[in-house]
């Protein structure tokens, strides 16, 4: 029993060690070799519990994913709140998330494209999934009134993330946070103020 509980010990480690090395020096900047430096250990250690550096990213994203995703439901299913207001603040979480979801931000800086495109397109398709639900109800509500649910909110995500990685979380939430949620009133034919002023 004392091997197995080491062993997940040595395990969550490595992966603590990614995660604040990611953070920290960015995904693309951080080697197998450093991971295996700062936690200590050594290379057969390492591929005993993982078989790529990928590997890890995917443990780490999965994590940060389902933080993301527990702070969206919270939104979503606040009943003191209005539809309006719920949305809004989805939008507003979406934005400032790129910030405290570190990780996730870091994705855009991956040299090796087609994985950092896997990852984009998995953060956002599952990200599009959780705010489809929302918007069907929002629609049952009468306050959305769109065709093609899931492609458009994929839509607005897309755009939302292209934002931010030019211009930045803190930019946009700033000085541009009523502008796109016109934008996002326009799109989703919503009574235009609706969401601003919620």
């Amino acid at each position: 029993m004392r091997g197995i509980k080491h062993s997940e010990n040595k395990r969550q480690e490595f992966i603590n060690v990614a995660r604040q090395l990611f953070f920290n020096n960015g995904i693309g900047r951080t080697s197998i070799n450093d991971i295996i430096h700062h936690a200590q250990s050594s290379k057969g250690c390492f591929y005993y519990y993982f078989s790529s550096k990928e590997q890890l990213i995917d443990i780490i994203l999965s994590d940060e994913l389902n933080k993301f995703y527990e702070e969206i439901k919270k939104i979503t299913t606040n009943e003191e709140s209005s539809l309006c207001k719920r949305f809004r603040d989805l939008i507003y979480s979406v934005l400032v998330s790129s910030t405290e979801f570190k990780f996730i931000k870091e994705l855009y800086y991956l040299q090796d494209y087609p994985l950092r495109n896997g990852y984009t397109n998995l953060a956002l398709n599952r990200c599009t999934d959780v705010f489809s639900d929302f918007i069907k109800e929002c629609q049952a509500q009468q306050i959305i009134n769109i065709r093609y649910v899931w492609e458009i909110t994929n839509i607005v995500l897309w755009g939302i993330h292209n934002i931010l990685r030019k211009e930045g979380a803190a930019v946009v939430v700033s000085e541009d946070f009523n502008h796109i949620l016109g934008v996002v009133e326009d799109i989703f034919n919503i009574q235009p103020g609706s969401l601003q002023n919620a």
